[in-house]
């Protein structure tokens, strides 16, 4: 839920979701936006990639994230909703 410019030192960090709250749902936008995140981050393996899921929910979405620790090779999962 980081959006660009959240952290001070790291201005372009961040899919920006929060900045999504109350806009239309476009999910293969949504899904671009978390996965590029995803691939920019060292510890989630680019193979087997990241698999993400929304659902939409009463005022929201839920966001399901399936992936792989680079690190330990670990199967991992990240879940969170977005809500108005």
């Amino acid at each position: 839920m980081t959006n660009p410019g959240d952290y001070v030192f790291h201005p372009q960090y961040g899919a920006g979701l929060g900045r999504k709250v109350g806009q239309s749902v476009r999910p293969n936008e949504w899904k671009a936006l978390i996965l590029g995140q995803m691939l920019l981050e060292d510890v989630v393996a680019t193979t087997p990639a990241p698999a993400v899921n929304l659902t939409i929910i009463d005022m929201g979405v839920t966001v399901d994230i399936k992936y792989t620790d680079a690190t330990t090779g670990t199967p991992a999962t990240l879940s969170f909703d977005v809500t108005r």
